[in-house]
């Protein structure tokens, strides 16, 4: 599997202890649409810092709107099979009855997957801005 749930969730557990500056440098290489760092994504996830919070919310609507403008971008899977060789744990082929701790799991794995995915789109879309 390409996802290491161990991996994961120790970041998350050890992004508990980060401190407020920690918090606000990452804050400010999102703010500045450059990649950030596995553990950079888990100090902003678990943070409960209410001005962390609300900043992330800033930002990330400030990089939507420099991505995508005033406009609603929607993303599905396209499958024109229903054989996978992933076997995600998330996706509806292959998807069980989940415990409640296997989705707490999920819900996160699923998060951290989705967030690297978009910080590489806006590194990328950032780069070739720079090239301009």
């Amino acid at each position: 599997m390409f996802i290491d749930q161990d991996y994961i969730e120790n970041l998350l557990e050890s992004s508990k202890k980060v401190s407020d500056a920690v918090i606000s440098a990452a804050l400010d290489k999102a703010e500045r649409m450059q990649g950030l760092s596995h553990a950079e994504v888990a100090a902003l996830l678990t943070t409960e810092n209410p001005e962390h919070i609300s900043r992330i919310f800033k930002i990330a609507g400030e990089i939507k709107e420099h991505i995508y403008g005033n406009r609603i971008v929607m993303f599905a899977p396209l499958y024109v099979s229903d054989y996978c060789v992933n076997k995600c744990s998330y996706c509806s082929y292959k998807r069980l009855w989940i415990k409640r701790e296997e989705c707490r799991v999920f819900l996160t794995l699923r998060l951290l997957h989705c967030l690297q995915l978009r910080i590489r789109n806006i590194s990328a879309v950032f780069l070739k801005l720079q090239e301009k």
